[in-house]
């Protein structure tokens, strides 16, 4: 992980300028709702930003008629960002399964459209890995909004494992490993 003082707002703007397009062609707007000021956060631009990016792509995707929008919101100690959109909807017995890697809300060759089933179980990681996490509520045929969160401030990150009998915290083996 990368982590720096990033304008979270900022990030958000850039991605629904790059997702506009994407929506345009398809007659759906893009509705932001996003703070005029900064919203800084300690945290990994480039994970943050491709939560944003799954998620409103996703949204346009699964949406045929009616619009998607994308709302940033900090609170004391975390920044909550959601995007609805006027979608197909998730069955109550799959909101859990969305996560699972591969795992598709269409199936089969019925499935109209295209994708991995990749970009929901990656977003949810991304956002454990931040300390945040990510909650769905959705009704068939009617859309979703999907809303992530993530800590102001990273939580501590434990250090890495130590490899080759070398302990990196005190140096114990290293010494040893250079006399070998």
């Amino acid at each position: 992980m990368r982590i720096e003082r990033v304008d979270i707002c900022a990030l958000a703007r850039e991605a629904v300028a790059l997702i506009e397009p994407t929506a345009e062609a398809k007659g759906i707007p893009v509705q932001p709702t996003i703070p005029g000021t900064a919203c800084r956060v300690e945290t990994d631009p480039t994970k943050v930003r491709q939560i944003v990016l799954n998620l409103l792509s996703n949204a346009v995707k699964f949406t045929s008629t009616g619009e998607v929008s994308l709302e940033v919101a900090l609170e004391p100690d975390r920044v909550v960002i959601s995007v609805r959109d006027t979608g197909i909807g998730i069955a109550p017995e799959n909101l859990e399964r969305i996560f699972d890697p591969f795992w598709q809300v269409e199936h089969g060759r019925a499935r109209r459209i295209g994708g991995t089933g990749l970009g929901l179980s990656v977003t949810r990681q991304l956002a454990h890995l931040l300390g945040g996490d990510i909650a769905v509520e959705s009704v068939l045929g009617k859309g979703s909004t999907f809303t992530v969160w993530i800590p102001l401030v990273p939580p501590p990150m434990s250090p890495p494992p130590s490899h080759d009998g070398m302990e990196s915290a005190t140096g114990a083996n290293v010494e040893s490993a250079e006399r070998t």
